[in-house]
């Protein structure tokens, strides 16, 4: 019997199939986040949480939304799971992730909070934007391929 996070990954993936973009990628969060809820993860949940990452960062890519899909094959090198892929897979992830990088501007945002240093990797396309570090916003150019902080600790 299925247990209720694989039968959301399911019909995320279904939804995928069949084109309803915002229906699977709501799904598909929603498989994940059944999956990290629970404490400790089971072993059946790595491998959903890892296959839910994989079809969003798959989704977005296709939908050209670039930052969200770079945010989730970041996500997947990061999992421990990442090595159980297959190697087509893994090499699938590290191309997008080259592709993606030169594409895209990195940003770090550097904050104080209490006595610990708060950085935050944020991606983003190419151009003026405005982001808010410690609650202020700041006005930055994002160029392709590029790393930029902003922001600083004490």
């Amino acid at each position: 019997e299925a247990a209720p996070f694989e039968q959301t990954l399911r019909e995320g993936l279904a939804a995928s199939k069949h084109h309803d973009y915002v229906r699977a990628q709501k799904l598909l969060l929603r498989a994940r986040s059944q999956c990290t809820s629970i404490h400790p993860v089971p072993e059946r949940c790595r491998t959903v949480i890892a296959e839910a990452t994989w079809q969003l960062a798959q989704l977005h890519d296709q939908l050209h939304h670039e930052p969200e899909a770079m945010a989730e094959y970041q996500r997947l090198t990061a999992d421990r799971q990442f090595a159980t892929m297959s190697i087509d897979k893994q090499l699938a992830v590290q191309k997008a992730v080259v592709r993606l990088s030169l594409q895209l501007g990195q940003v770090v945002l550097s904050s104080q909070s209490g006595k610990r240093c708060h950085r935050e990797i944020q991606w983003l396309t190419p151009g003026s934007k405005t982001v808010i570090v410690d609650g202020k916003p700041r006005p930055i150019i994002v160029r392709a391929g590029e790393r930029q902080e902003v922001g600083e600790c004490r």
